[in-house]
């Protein structure tokens, strides 16, 4: 059983058992900040937790301070994990020795109390740190492709080393300054922010390994929702998704700002255009993407009147691609629950769920089936129509999808009383059966 579905049976398990709406709502706070952070990251269920992945969970001190009440949610997050225990027992998700080894795991609340406390207030464990950030596979692959690449043409590293350096730096970015003070690689002292024993440890790093942890760190280490940066919510995910979705395909991009796109028009989100300009249009995602993508060489950008042109590089295109591929289980984890809300009929959530998949991913043919069918349900024909005869336009014609597209046209003809498309879709469906 997916976690998605687990969630959702957790919920009804607990308003069963008479929780408290607080509980209640806590309780799958918990769940799915762990489900989302941790468990999806390492590929893993709700019914295959294990100690690395809760110690992960709990070494997430922007996590538990900023959303789960911090010291004093530790006991509150325990007593959460002991509740699903029980609910993962009575579906018999769980058994056993898995039982009783989630009941240790759970019930261990003076371990995790000194562990907050001690990460809270323990020296700054360097070389842990620039170990995380240096020696992952993603780091040691960014580094390999720099090779033949001067990093010192790149204007974050050169902020960022400016930063760093014994004297501080008044010029650099707001945005570099309040992620480098997130990761804890500058302090302020006084009016000026200087390096930490981590910054100074980065920058005795060999050049490529340095820029390799700086980009790793950006993408992965820094909470960019954290005060200071962004006064929204920033799914760092998303974003990341977006970007490589657009530029694992396209190598050239015209962002132009004089044109007026229809954001309700899902299938102009064909376009990387489009998307990339939906994305741009927030000034705190553009700042990010020119601080991680185009500061950092691996996207190149001219401009010409209103217009922006982005140009992947040969570089870019090896990095775009690992990340591309890192951030599969993202997608899947979208797809997992865009299935759970098909399944359980819950058409306008799903809808929704539909539109933003398209708007990160870009235009998919299976999900534009699954919007012309819910459009359908709503007797919306016209939308309906014009989402499918898009979907079977771009599909490839005689596949399933290409089938399932014509066997919903020909509903949306019949209610419009198109007889002539009818007829049309009629006989390509009968040649895609053949």
């Amino acid at each position: 059983m997916s976690s998605i579905n687990t969630i959702s049976l957790f919920k009804d398990y607990m308003i069963e058992k008479k929780l408290s709406e607080s509980v209640i709502e806590y309780n799958l706070k918990v769940v799915n900040l762990l489900y989302d952070n941790i468990l999806i990251p390492l590929n893993k269920e709700l019914d295959s937790i294990d100690v690395y992945a809760f110690e992960e969970f709990t070494d997430r001190i922007d996590i538990l301070d900023n959303k789960l009440l911090g010291r004093e949610g530790i006991e509150l997050i325990l007593d959460a994990m002991l509740i699903l225990t029980e609910f993962l027992k009575f579906k018999k998700l769980i058994k056993g020795g898995k039982i009783a080894y989630y009941r240790r795991m759970f019930t261990n609340k003076d371990y995790y109390l000194d562990k907050y406390d001690s990460i809270k207030g323990k020296k700054d464990n360097v070389k842990e740190f620039i170990r995380k950030i240096t020696k992952n596979k993603l780091s040691y692959l960014f580094t390999r492709l720099l090779d033949e690449i001067n990093v010192y043409t790149f204007s974050t590293i050169l902020e960022v080393e400016s930063i760093l350096d014994e004297e501080g730096s008044d010029e650099a970015s707001t945005l570099l300054i309040h992620a480098l003070e997130n990761i804890k690689l500058i302090e302020k002292k006084g009016k000026r922010f200087i390096a930490t024993k981590r910054g100074r440890a980065l920058l005795r790093l060999e050049p490529e390994e340095r820029y390799s942890g700086i980009l790793y760190a950006f993408l992965y280490e820094v909470n960019w929702n954290s005060k200071g940066l962004s006064s929204n919510e920033f799914n760092i995910n998303e974003f990341i998704s977006v970007v490589c979705s657009i530029f694992n395909k396209e190598e050239c991009i015209c962002v132009d700002y004089s044109e007026i796109y229809d954001t309700e028009d899902i299938i102009s989100f064909v376009k990387g255009s489009t998307r990339l300009q939906n994305l741009l249009k927030v000034d705190f995602n553009k700042k990010v993407f020119e601080t991680i993508f185009i500061n950092l060489g691996i996207i190149d950008r001219e401009t010409a009147n209103d217009k922006e042109i982005y140009t992947i590089n040969e570089y870019g295109k090896n990095i775009i691609k690992l990340l591309y591929s890192e951030n599969e289980v993202y997608m899947k984890s979208r797809v997992d629950k865009i299935n759970f809300l098909i399944k359980n009929k819950s058409f306008n959530v799903l809808e929704k769920e539909i539109i933003k998949f398209i708007k990160i991913f870009g235009v998919n043919t299976i999900m534009l089936d699954y919007l012309g069918q819910i459009l359908i349900v709503k007797k919306q024909y016209k939308e309906a129509y014009s989402i499918l005869s898009y979907a079977y336009e771009i599909s490839c014609k005689r596949g399933k999808v290409a089938k399932k597209a014509l066997s919903h046209l020909i509903i949306c003809c019949r209610k419009l009383q198109f007889y002539i498309e009818e007829e049309q879709y009629q006989k390509k469906y009968k040649l895609i059966q053949r």
